[in-house]
């Protein structure tokens, strides 16, 4: 069955290049979406170890789950306006970073060290040195669309945090969550 869903959502890339041209990204990111909670919800269904009863129990933090993940879909296609793919491309590098400060300072997940501190603060300054100071400080536009993608990478990882935390059951909680996001 897992088998099926690969091949599924492997065909879905090359239709999504095509789709591009038609569709706004948004609307395809919540189409890919609802493609992919009414998948999982019959991967639910025909389980037989699952039922959607167990879905219902979740409700709370599949919402909370979805929000996150809207939030950062919404980012990813408004800084499209913004900023070049490329560039969005090396600000992805935010994503570990924000992800391990977040879980390490704010959830005290993992030791703390000053020395791991310091390599994710190198890390952002590496990112900072790979995107360029020239980036930053011509175009108030682009500026614009940095903001945006990072603080959706940001989201990104609440996202990934918060689903490490709430999730008993990594099917039910993914389909919930694709859900939200399409409703």
């Amino acid at each position: 069955m897992l088998l099926v869903f690969a091949a599924l959502v492997g065909m879905l890339f090359p239709l999504v290049k095509i789709a591009e041209q038609t569709i706004e990204p948004l609307t395809l990111s919540m189409l890919r979406a609802l493609l992919g909670a009414l998948l999982l919800a019959a991967m639910i269904a025909v389980s037989g170890k699952h039922s959607l009863k167990s879905l219902l129990a979740e409700w709370k933090s599949c919402a909370i789950l979805g929000l996150l993940l809207s939030l950062f879909f919404v980012s990813i296609s408004e800084a499209e306006e913004y900023i070049t793919a490329e560039l969005g491309a090396m600000l992805a590098c935010l994503l570990p970073i924000a992800t391990f400060l977040m879980a390490t300072l704010l959830l005290k997940w993992g030791r703390f060290s000053w020395l791991r501190l310091s390599g994710a603060l190198l890390a952002l300054a590496g990112v900072a040195l790979f995107v360029g100071p020239e980036q930053v400080f011509t175009e108030k536009f682009e500026l614009m669309g940095m903001i945006i993608i990072s603080g959706g990478y940001i989201t990104y990882a609440a996202y990934l945090l918060y689903a490490r935390f709430v999730s008993r059951d990594p099917l039910i909680g993914a389909t919930g969550t694709l859900i939200f996001v399409t409703g």
